[in-house]
């Protein structure tokens, strides 16, 4: 019976080094892991200097801002009413994407609905001098702030801040110059 009790302990342990030797190399896998999402990305870019037209579409409604041929930093609320668009209002909304970084690079996903990019909220198409049209679509809001978007080059989703969809408003009050007031006061 001594013998017995002599052996239990050194086989005890080969079982247990089998049973490691095993799960190690022949057993079940680890899941694959997950995409790494990288921190803040680059988009898109837009050189404001070489930017002709603005189309900006949202809400079954659409604006299109167009560069005065010949001018500087002058801007029109479409050809059909030939407003003036505030020039800083459209340089700040261009300077948004000049260059547009998100903060969450998704990758390509299998499935752009999940996002609200199957049917985007807003789409937004720049043309450039060269006739070029780089285009971001705005889907969903994120659970935790910004919006869903992606551009047609990639099929890539980013998240992108708040204040790129609330500039691209496609009301044409919002884009008319305010007025400034020049009242004089006289003292007494």
């Amino acid at each position: 019976m001594r013998t017995l009790k002599v052996w239990v302990g050194p086989i005890a342990g080969l079982v247990v080094v089998a049973a490691l030797v095993f799960l190690l190399k022949g057993g079940p896998k680890p899941a694959t892991p997950a995409p790494t999402l990288s921190a803040t990305a680059f988009v898109m870019s837009v050189d404001p200097t070489t930017v002709t037209q603005i189309n900006i579409a949202s809400g079954g409604k659409t604006l299109t801002l167009l560069a005065k041929a010949g001018a500087t930093n002058a801007w029109t609320i479409d050809s059909a009413t030939g407003k003036a668009a505030d020039p800083t209002k459209v340089q700040n909304m261009l300077s948004l994407l000049d260059p547009l970084q998100a903060s969450r690079d998704l990758g390509t996903v299998t499935s752009p609905k999940d996002y609200g990019l199957a049917t985007p909220t807003t789409i937004l198409k720049v043309t450039l001098k060269s006739g070029t049209v780089d285009s971001l679509d705005v889907g969903a809001q994120t659970p935790v702030g910004g919006y869903y978007a992606s551009t047609a080059s990639g099929g890539k989703v980013f998240i992108i801040d708040n204040s790129v969809e609330q500039a691209l408003v496609t009301d044409p009050a919002q884009w008319v110059p305010v007025a400034t007031s020049t009242a004089t006061s006289t003292g007494g």
